[in-house]
């Protein structure tokens, strides 16, 4: 058995794992690998999520055969990110390949983390542009313009990236 000093130092060191710990799940670590690129991780998120679907799903007599297997918020987020992107893409006439959304593609990042740090770029550049001049009308829209110019994009795709974030940091409750 432990003497008191010791013990104290195993229930702190546990605490701190503990407190490390907290939040953590394997679905969070595997979304992080795959928003990186790691394709792997991407492609196990999918498979989760199908065989999720798949025991929820069959049926016996009406019956399911197997408990119902919830699926994590975590992985319901990711997934629904990356849908947005194919949606928004495909509003803009354009066509994003459903691999690179679903980070099922190689690379340095996952598409999903391209588009959302150059959205939150955006947004933040037209943020502050927007409150430097505060009191003269439109100036959002005049620094939304003013990005699209300076970085070689399009107006609708400025306009896009900063109501994604808008929408995401401060959602309407």
């Amino acid at each position: 058995m432990p003497k008191k000093k010791e013990q104290k130092a195993i229930d702190k060191g546990i605490a701190e794992v503990n407190e490390k710990l907290k939040g953590f799940t394997p679905a969070k670590s595997k979304i992080k690998k795959a928003k990186s690129g790691d394709v792997k991780a991407a492609k196990g998120i999918l498979e989760e999520f199908i065989g999720a679907i798949n025991q929820n799903t069959n049926k016996k007599d009406g019956n399911p055969l197997l408990p119902h297997s919830p699926v994590e918020e975590s992985v319901l987020r990711y997934l629904k990110e990356c849908f947005e992107m194919i949606l928004d893409q495909m509003e803009g006439g354009k066509r994003l390949d459903a691999n690179k959304a679903l980070n099922l593609t190689t690379g340095k990042k996952g598409a999903l983390e391209k588009t959302l740090q150059r959205d939150m770029d955006i947004f933040l550049w037209v943020s502050e542009q927007a409150l430097k001049t505060r009191n003269k009308r439109g100036s959002i829209v005049k620094a939304q313009e003013e990005y699209a110019s300076n970085n070689n994009m399009t107006i609708d795709t400025v306009v896009k990236g900063y109501k994604r974030i808008k929408k995401r940091w401060f959602p309407k409750e």
